[in-house]
């Protein structure tokens, strides 16, 4: 009990953390993807269980957070990954970086607040639909990311409608700033799926949970 409050706060802290920084970068979207983080890591208080994601998965929840910081870290040391002198399909390569990161954040948690909901009572489901439902909240998060960008590219100016888009390369490069997410969650999402499967298979449900404080 004591180990999994512990690995909860470093996972929170390392949350907040990744939040204010990436927020204090203009990066905003990381406010959600970080709240969702924190909410995940305590819902069972809020779904009425002292059951939740037992430490050794829960500690996956800290990946993604380190996983940002070190990318910040080095974008901030090396301009190019953003600044466009690398790119990816004319994309900066940071924010290839940056959606891997929210696309593993986002499963955890998802798969976090699933697991507390099964030990719960609220509904009773197997592995690998917990498992399934996980890579389809990444989705989610993805879908309302590309609202979120748009919006925001709008606000400031960006080109996006087709009288605002002169050349074939600038459609293309504002399509992929608001696509990117959702590729990487996708291609994130069903590599956790699979590995997950067959990680948790014949393993009991009951041993995915712990009791906490």
């Amino acid at each position: 009990m004591a180990g999994r409050n512990a690995v909860a706060a470093v996972s929170c802290a390392l949350s907040a953390a990744v939040a204010a920084i990436s927020c204090a970068r203009g990066e905003w979207f990381w406010m959600a993807v970080s709240a969702f983080a924190v909410f995940a890591l305590f819902c069972h208080k809020v779904l009425g269980t002292d059951r939740g994601l037992r430490s050794g998965l829960l500690a996956w929840t800290i990946v993604p957070s380190v996983l940002q910081l070190v990318f910040i870290a080095a974008d901030e040391w090396f301009l190019p990954l953003s600044d466009g002198t690398i790119v990816l399909s004319g994309i900066p390569l940071f924010t290839y970086l940056s959606s891997l990161s929210m696309s593993i954040q986002s499963f955890a948690s998802g798969f976090a607040v699933l697991v507390a909901a099964d030990a719960a009572g609220r509904f009773t489901i197997g592995k690998a639909w917990m498992l399934a439902l996980s890579m389809m909240v990444t989705l989610a998060v993805s879908g309302i990311f590309m609202f979120y960008e748009y919006i925001w590219m709008y606000c400031n100016g960006y080109p996006l409608e087709g009288y605002q888009l002169p050349t074939r390369e600038i459609t293309h490069w504002a399509n992929g700033l608001i696509m990117t997410f959702s590729l990487v969650a996708a291609i994130v999402g069903f590599v956790l799926f699979t590995a997950g499967y067959f990680y948790f298979k014949g393993v009991p449900k009951e041993s995915l949970t712990e009791e906490t404080a």
